[in-house]
């Protein structure tokens, strides 16, 4: 024997629950982060060594001259204004791409490489225009946040060496504290 219910009936009915049910019945939507970030860094890691080692000599030079030097042209902008103050400021997306492409290069020329941009960004943080010197505190939080907190030392250590007289020192300090 087939019952047929009535398609009202099944409407009420559940209308009936949805008014039972409060708020602490309600389903809680539960987003899951990725349980192993660390994973994730580990095959970047993996990656950017088989690079390495596969960049022979010839395109080591080859990356330096055709796209290191010109980045490095654009990574600062000197500006004149009326009084003919030059006002240093630095461009924060292509150092990041500065640090980005030296991290394919082997040790020795990726420290190299470091150092003269680093010096670059203590050459804003000398200039006496304070928005230049806010946008490179915030270049150098950025590279920092790419390199990882392995080269903070080395980033510390460089700031020490660029920055030595007079207001500079007060300038560091106020960028590392």
């Amino acid at each position: 024997m087939d019952i047929e219910e009535d398609p009202e009936n099944e409407d009420a009915d559940d209308n009936e629950e949805i008014e039972d049910l409060g708020k602490d019945d309600l389903p809680v939507l539960v987003i899951e982060e990725p349980e192993d970030e660390d994973a994730e860094d580990d095959e970047i890691l993996m990656a950017e060594e088989k690079l390495e080692s596969s960049l022979t000599q010839n395109q080591q030079m080859t990356l330096k001259r055709k796209v290191l030097l010109p980045l490095k042209k654009h990574l600062l902008s000197i500006e004149g204004d009326q009084n003919n103050d030059k006002k240093t400021r630095i461009r924060s997306d292509v150092a990041i791409a500065i640090i980005k492409l030296i991290r394919i290069f082997p040790i020795q020329s990726f420290n190299q490489e470091l150092i003269g941009t680093l010096h670059s960004i203590g050459k804003c943080l000398r200039a006496k225009d304070e928005p230049s010197r806010t946008e490179a505190r915030k270049t150098l939080c950025s590279i920092l946040r790419e390199l990882g907190p392995f080269f903070l030392g080395f980033v510390v250590k460089e700031l020490k060496f660029s920055l030595t007289l007079g207001f500079e020192v007060h300038t560091r300090n106020f960028t590392l504290f």
